[in-house]
């Protein structure tokens, strides 16, 4: 029976029950630490939906999304994080990657520039793209995409007794802060800014940036020093869990990042689900669109898409993903790029790249502004833009939607 890969990513997970009683996470001193958590906005379904709505809701036979083998009883049990990882992860990953490759062969049928010649899969750290790398610089997943020498996305496991995404964002002590610390290694290892931390209760989905430091100011960062190995007895409790962790020696600090995060259930089957979370994840790290690597900024996921013509084509190109239509839908917010000209008199006016509009300013108390106009739900946003750059199109930076200005025909006309 034909089913959309929205259908095959919603259905339920399978109830885990966590009986380990004793955890043990690792820790090294020359991990990055983290200077800050910052609860993810963008990392919704409203946004994510669009850019991939065609492919979430094709008809697929049954051959090309196969349910994946049912948990035994004894598998739904976990006892230790390696049997998570074994059983119900791995699970999760196996149709995760069947939907990947079902979005390929429809993307490379659809013959969209960019999309469809690699393929892109989940594979645990055994199929590490630097199979020679140490043990402690391999990921337990990674999202790698065929013919790249690098992981687009990389995650980690961990037990829920150890990990809460929700309590480590905002815990004071620091070695709470490990599991993500982790992850953020092998993020920096790779240069991605994409990560994930699942456990047997959530799946916490990471963006990184860079804390931007001026030149000079990493030598006044106090180096971090490793604190002695600590063991206590088995528990089944977070705090004992952390306590109980093994720290190994290092050396080394690239400097601080922000992360960006959000939160998914296990057992969410509406909305983002854990699966649909995953695959869109490794969709949009793996696009033309970029950049994908760390920067100081999280990068906007807004549904946007932005007016562009050549070769007497016509189309609109989307900000997330790279894909192109011939115009827009429901839903679709459109950005107009403004470029700026000099009059014979020096003066600086800006012009519509889509409809020759012009204003004569596009930033008020010193703060440059570009504008973007939401086609169906006429509302028009604006926010700063990254560069003033003359005679070139500006590049989105955040959207902050400040309500409906001028009419629809008084901004855009097709």
């Amino acid at each position: 029976m034909p089913k959309t890969i929205l259908e095959y990513l919603r259905k339920p997970n399978p109830e885990l029950q966590l009986v380990a009683t004793t955890t043990q996470s690792t820790s090294q001193d020359f991990w990055n630490p983290i200077e800050g958590f910052e609860k993810d906005e963008d990392f919704t379904w409203e946004n994510l939906e669009g850019p991939w709505k065609d492919v979430l809701e094709h008809k697929f036979d049954s051959a090309s999304l196969p349910e994946p083998i049912e948990l035994l009883p004894i598998e739904k049990r976990i006892q230790s994080e390696e049997e998570l990882q074994q059983d119900p992860v791995k699970n999760q990953m196996i149709k995760v990657n069947r939907a990947l490759q079902a979005a390929h062969l429809y993307l490379r049928g659809k013959k969209e520039a960019g999309f469809g010649h690699a393929p892109t899969y989940v594979c645990g750290s055994k199929r590490a793209v630097a199979s020679d790398a140490p043990a402690l610089d391999k990921p337990d997943w990674h999202v790698l995409q065929s013919g790249f020498n690098r992981a687009v996305v990389c995650g980690e496991t961990k037990l829920s007794s150890v990990f809460d995404i929700a309590y480590t964002a905002t815990a004071a002590d620091t070695r709470y802060h490990k599991p993500v610390e982790q992850c953020l290694h092998y993020c920096i290892m790779n240069d991605t800014r994409y990560g994930f931390v699942i456990t047997d209760k959530e799946l916490a989905v990471l963006r990184v940036r860079r804390e931007e430091i001026g030149p000079g100011a990493s030598n006044d960062r106090p180096r971090r020093v490793p604190p002695a190995v600590r063991y206590s007895a088995a528990s089944s409790s977070m705090e004992s869990s952390m306590q109980s962790m093994s720290l190994y020696s290092g050396s080394g600090d690239r400097g601080a990042c922000f992360v960006a995060w959000s939160r998914i259930d296990w057992n969410e089957t509406k909305g983002l689900t854990v699966g649909l979370a995953l695959f869109l994840l490794a969709m949009m790290a793996s696009t033309p669109a970029g950049p994908e690597t760390i920067g100081d900024d999280y990068g906007s996921l807004q549904n946007v898409w932005q007016f562009d013509k050549t070769d007497s084509k016509t189309r609109w190109i989307n900000r997330v993903s790279g894909r192109t239509r011939k115009g827009l839908r429901k839903g679709d917010i459109e950005l107009v790029d403004w470029v700026e000209h000099k009059n014979e008199q020096g003066r600086t006016y800006f012009v519509s790249y889509l409809d020759g509009t012009y204003l004569q300013t596009l930033w008020s108390d010193e703060q440059k502004r570009y504008y973007v106009y939401d086609h169906y739900n006429e509302k028009e946003h604006k926010g700063q833009v990254e560069g003033m750059i003359p005679g070139r199109s500006f590049r989105v930076r955040t959207l902050m939607m400040i309500g409906l200005i001028r009419s629809f025909n008084d901004l855009v006309q097709h």
